[in-house]
């Protein structure tokens, strides 16, 4: 009976109210190609940077179920979306073989850092703090943006959240962290923007 009184009156953890119902599997995915595509309306092409942090709040949003397996599908999904349209050119310089392959080796790189996000979400001090959370948010898909810029194929920086923003406020912090603080801070808006989406949800 104590231990039963104790449990009740302690709960290991208590569910936050986003996390009681998450999103089901087949809206994660539709979520995921929604977001790639809006991202890819904030380059250059078409110039509407707010897209970005619209796209990035699309996939916080389908990243909220905790299997990292399926993150890192809905986050290789968002890749692909996204990939498949913005380097389309690809495809009329060098052919369908290598487009799809680049394609498919970038969005491997956000499924990763959906994984990876799946692990940083669930250590206490990252869940306790909002801001830790949409910054180390932001920290994890600028560490992947780096990675995939280095390889395969000699590295990738196409696609970076940073070129997105080219008229944007955001641009004149290039000067001061570069491109890899204005992708930081892209993503960080884009979660703090799902979040708020979150909460008026409740």
């Amino acid at each position: 009976p104590g231990s039963t009184s104790r449990s009740a009156t302690y709960p290991d953890r208590v569910p936050r109210p986003a996390d009681v119902r998450p999103p089901s599997r087949a809206t994660t995915l539709l979520l995921a190609v929604l977001g790639g595509l809006v991202t890819d309306a904030a380059f250059p092409q078409r110039g509407w940077w707010p897209a970005a942090m619209v796209g990035v709040a699309l996939l916080a949003l389908a990243l909220r179920r905790d299997s990292a397996r399926w993150s890192f599908l809905v986050g290789a999904t968002w890749g692909l979306s996204f990939f498949l349209v913005h380097i389309w050119w690809a495809n009329e310089a060098v052919g369908v073989v290598p487009w799809l392959a680049l394609s498919t080796a970038q969005a491997i790189a956000i499924g990763l850092f959906a994984v990876t996000w799946a692990w940083i979400r669930r250590i206490p001090v990252v869940e306790r703090w909002p801001w830790l959370t949409a910054l180390t948010f932001g920290l994890a898909w600028t560490t992947w943006e780096i990675l995939r810029s280095a390889g395969p194929f000699g590295g990738f920086p196409w696609g970076k959240l940073a070129f997105s923003q080219t008229e944007a406020p955001l641009l004149r912090l290039a000067a001061v962290g570069g491109t890899t603080l204005v992708s930081t801070l892209v993503a960080v808006l884009g979660l703090v923007l799902a979040t708020a989406w979150w909460s008026l949800r409740r």
